[in-house]
């Protein structure tokens, strides 16, 4: 048996094909040979039977987990199904990362506000470095060759919670609501569906209260806001999740729930500007670009009851505008109804886990950060967020839909 073999193609992406004379000897024509690269891909889609389901995510009908980690379920089923499922990781921690960052930067806060309470942003630096030293410390005997890396990113955190705190002292100037719990643990039965109950657990940031209100902080180190298409997607639940758990913990009424950033965003400011018309160099305000770079700061997410102390001048929290003295919201959340859409979901979830569906079907986004990257073999590109519930038929939903 002869057999003429080559290579299909060349290094530079062109292709090759057999001569003219070996394809009329060999009297047929060439065929690919049956190695992996060359097998016709089929989307296959990842499915479990429901009784494995059962087994693997709620042995004991009850299915647990952080909010977070559900958020990856919508994300992209077969993300969860690896991680949740399967209890995949990415390994042992090998470098200082934006998670542990972030957690030193929580610490910070929490211990602010144990020890000075609603004062804890008038910390000096030398409080602020005597709180962030023994941290860094550790980090200094956990990766000893990374020493001055390490020492770089504290000097940058120092500086940047610096100015942290001079905006959000501004912010709880202008607020009745005060801290009275920060990094509040919980696990809680959310629901009963299905004959599965959905616990959760995890932390709260920081719940604030004024009289029988209440409000929820949710530090993030980067801006974020809340958009109503991606939490009718399952891709927001956290937020809303946490304010539904401190009301039934609590017995108060809700107020708002909001993301406080920890980062310092670059504003560009302009030292002067040219006046055409009189061919002048004008001086820019100060108060022009201090006032952005105070709205980089607001607490920005959804309002669910007018009061009169969430924020005085209307300019600390995001949705409020103040008038003749009078603080307004623009657009004022219905809390029932936000409640209503978040357990819709939780249900959805524990339908389709129960059903087994573990689709490999990210939403755009879901793969940046994805450790299992090297193993999906996801050869499709990702889709657009849809909404999952709160949608009328045939309407599509966008950021700005209401939900009042």
């Amino acid at each position: 048996c002869l057999i003429y073999s080559y290579a299909a193609g060349n290094y530079e992406g062109k292709s090759w094909d057999v001569a003219f004379e070996i394809e009329q000897r060999a009297a047929t024509r060439a065929v690919l040979w049956p190695l992996v690269q060359n097998e016709v891909y089929s989307d296959q889609r990842h499915q479990l039977s429901p009784d494995t389901a059962r087994r693997l995510f709620a042995p004991d009908h009850v299915l647990r987990g952080s909010i977070s980690s559900f958020e990856t379920y919508f994300q992209c089923p077969y993300a969860y199904f690896l991680k949740s499922g399967l209890r995949l990781s990415r390994g042992s921690l090998t470098t200082v990362d934006a998670a542990i960052t972030g957690t030193i930067q929580h610490a910070l806060l929490e211990q602010g506000i144990r020890s000075q309470g609603k004062a804890y942003a008038s910390l000096s630096e030398t409080e602020i470095n005597a709180i962030l030293n023994p941290y860094f410390q550790q980090l200094d005997a956990l990766f000893p060759d990374q020493h001055a890396e390490i020492d770089q990113i504290q000097r940058r955190m120092q500086l940047n919670l610096k100015q942290l705190l001079q905006a959000l002292a501004a912010m709880e100037e202008n607020t009745s609501f005060a801290p009275a719990f920060q990094e509040l643990r919980f696990e809680e039965d959310l629901l009963e569906t299905g004959g599965v109950t959905v616990r959760l657990n995890g932390i709260i940031d920081r719940i604030d209260t004024c009289l029988n209100d209440l409000r929820i902080l949710d530090y993030k180190s980067s801006a974020k806001t809340l958009s109503e298409a991606r939490v009718k997607a399952g891709l927001q639940l956290q937020l809303l999740t946490y304010l539904i758990i401190a009301v039934r913990k609590l017995g108060l009424q809700p107020a708002g729930a909001y993301y406080c950033s920890l980062k310092n965003e670059t504003i560009s400011v302009s030292e002067a500007s040219l006046n055409g018309r009189r061919m002048e160099i004008e001086d820019v305000d100060r108060d022009e670009w201090m006032s952005e770079l105070q709205s980089s700061h607001q607490l920005k997410g959804w309002t669910m009851k007018e009061c009169e102390g969430l924020d005085y001048d209307g300019t600390h929290v995001q949705g409020l505008t103040c008038k003749d003295g009078q603080v307004k919201v623009r657009s004022l959340k219905d809390f029932d109804n936000v409640q209503a859409l978040i357990l819709e979901l939780y249900q959805l979830l524990v339908q389709q886990l129960s059903a087994g569906r573990i689709e490999l079907d990210p939403v755009e986004g879901a793969c940046l950060f994805c450790d299992f990257k090297p193993v999906c073999r996801l050869r499709k590109a990702p889709k657009k967020p849809a909404a999952l519930v709160g949608k009328e038929e045939g309407k599509e939903v966008r950021d700005g839909d209401s939900m009042e």
